[in-house]
């Protein structure tokens, strides 16, 4: 005979020997029973394979006292259960889901992500970029040929914009990268920022500039954004949230396929760089009206 009682860590099943009456029962506590869920809330099975793990197994025909009797003992089904027989409960729980995924990747991964920022050392970024401008300078980007009069005149000014740099403006504290300006060809129109204080500009750039008449302040306004970019950290940034925006689709849904993870970085990529590339737009315009340029 089979038999149910409550304990304050759930129920424990009781085995009352027939054949010796008045004989102590064998006791399952709660953890040494695999307990079968019910995978319908309107149909029982017709049978109950309960799991005994080393003591082998009881195989309950009577399907409705045994449920009843466990409710009776204080069994109450988890969420997992709940889910597999009330498809409301699995509605709620998949919104909920949803929603939750929904604001880590908006506001938990770019917080996350500026936090663990800041325990990343400055030579692992002046590593990553010497080895990512020299990877440049063997393919794409060429040697400049601006006169070298004219990459002094430029250079002599970013010295002075980042030496006037106010600490205000620093997103982390401490975080004092040595800001260099280096001048390629070989490339369009343009200027980027490596981690670890690099930012490059190209001959494309001044020419397009003198071509349009514009002043130095104008170029110098540019070498400012990219100045930004350093300061904010925006590459390191990138790379440590796409890790964190992986390990949490990987918390949350399990093995994540190939594809949805590159996706996620994808997106990420997307909607964090305009971000970053407005933070940067801030912070020129703050540091060029400080200088009063």
């Amino acid at each position: 005979m089979v038999g149910l009682q409550p304990t304050p860590k759930g129920p424990s099943l009781l085995l009352h020997p027939m054949a010796a009456p008045g004989a102590a029962p064998r006791v399952f506590t709660h953890d040494q029973v695999a307990w079968p869920q019910a995978w319908s809330a309107h149909r029982s099975p017709r049978r109950v394979v309960v799991d005994l793990r080393d003591h082998g197994s009881l195989e309950i025909d009577a399907t409705a006292q045994w449920h009843a009797a466990l409710a009776a003992a204080g069994a109450r089904p988890g969420l997992a259960q709940r889910m597999q027989i009330h498809w409301p409960v699995l509605l709620a729980v998949a919104v909920a889901a949803a929603v939750a995924v929904a604001l880590f990747y908006r506001f938990g991964t770019p917080w996350a992500a500026t936090q663990l920022t800041r325990y990343v050392p400055l030579s692992w970024e002046t590593s990553l970029a010497e080895n990512a401008l020299q990877q440049m300078d063997e393919g794409t980007l060429k040697p400049s040929k601006l006169p070298a009069e004219r990459q002094a005149q430029l250079r002599a000014r970013f010295d002075q914009l980042a030496q006037q740099t106010p600490p205000a403006l620093q997103r982390y504290r401490g975080y004092a990268p040595r800001l260099t300006l280096a001048f390629r060809s070989g490339m369009g129109a343009n200027a980027f920022a490596l981690p670890g204080g690099t930012v490059v500009m190209t001959d494309a750039l001044v020419r397009v500039a003198a071509e349009k008449g514009l002043d130095d302040n104008a170029l110098i306004g540019v070498l400012a954004h990219e100045i930004g970019h350093v300061a904010h950290r925006h590459t390191t940034r990138m790379l440590v949230e796409q890790g964190v925006l992986n390990v949490g689709l990987g918390l949350a849904l399990g093995d994540v396929s190939s594809v949805l993870s590159t996706g996620g970085s994808l997106l990420t990529g997307l909607a964090y760089r305009r971000n970053h590339e407005r933070e940067a737009d801030c912070f020129a315009i703050a540091l060029m009206g400080h200088v009063a340029l």
